[in-house]
C-alpha cells in the first residue's frame, strides 16, 4: 500500500482495492530513446540530444509512476500524484454518483484507460492511465452498494 494512503487512513478503514498506474506509460520515453540512437548512427551529436530528452522524459514519467497512488477504501476513493508538488483526491463513498470510464481499442487490448468519478455538486476527477480500470469501478461500486446497504441505510 502506498505511503500516503497508508498514513491516512482513518481508524477502522482498510483499502479494499490498490490501482496502478500502467507501466505503458513507458512506451515513448522508450520509443524516443530508440529514435535517437538510430539517429545517433547518422548524426551523433543530435542522435545524443534526443537519447538525452528520452532519459530526462523517462525519469519524470517514473517519478510520476512511482509517486501515483489509487485506492478504495471501504469509505472513500483516493487519488494521489507528485512527490515535491502533492495533488490528492479523496471522495467518500456515499458522495459519488457516478462512475465511468474510457478505454480505446489499443487500451482495452492492454488493460488500461482512464476513470472518471463524480460526485455530488459536479465534482469529478480523472485517474489517468490506471491498469485495469474496469477492476477499479467495480470494486469501487461494490463498496458503495456495501456502504448504503451496511451504514447509509
Amino acid at each position: 500500500m502506498g505511503k500516503y494512503v497508508n498514513g491516512i487512513l482513518a481508524p477502522g478503514e482498510v483499502v479494499v482495492y490498490e490501482g496502478k498506474m500502467t507501466g505503458l506509460i513507458f512506451l515513448w520515453p522508450v520509443i524516443i530513446l530508440i529514435i535517437g540512437i538510430i539517429i545517433g548512427v547518422i548524426a551523433p551529436l543530435v542522435g545524443a540530444v534526443i537519447a538525452g530528452f528520452a532519459l530526462l522524459y523517462g525519469a519524470f514519467v517514473y517519478l510520476k509512476w512511482i509517486s501515483s497512488e489509487y485506492a478504495v477504501t471501504n469509505r472513500r476513493v483516493i487519488l494521489k500524484t507528485g512527490i515535491i508538488s502533492r495533488d490528492t483526491f479523496e471522495m467518500r463513498l456515499e458522495k459519488i454518483e457516478s462512475i465511468s470510464f474510457r478505454q480505446g481499442i489499443l487500451e482495452r487490448l492492454l488493460n488500461y484507460g482512464d476513470i472518471t468519478i463524480t460526485g455530488t455538486g459536479d465534482t469529478s476527477q480523472e485517474f489517468k492511465n490506471l491498469s485495469n480500470p474496469l477492476k477499479f469501478k467495480l470494486v469501487t461500486e461494490q463498496e458503495m452498494e456495501k456502504w448504503h446497504r451496511d451504514l447509509g441505510g
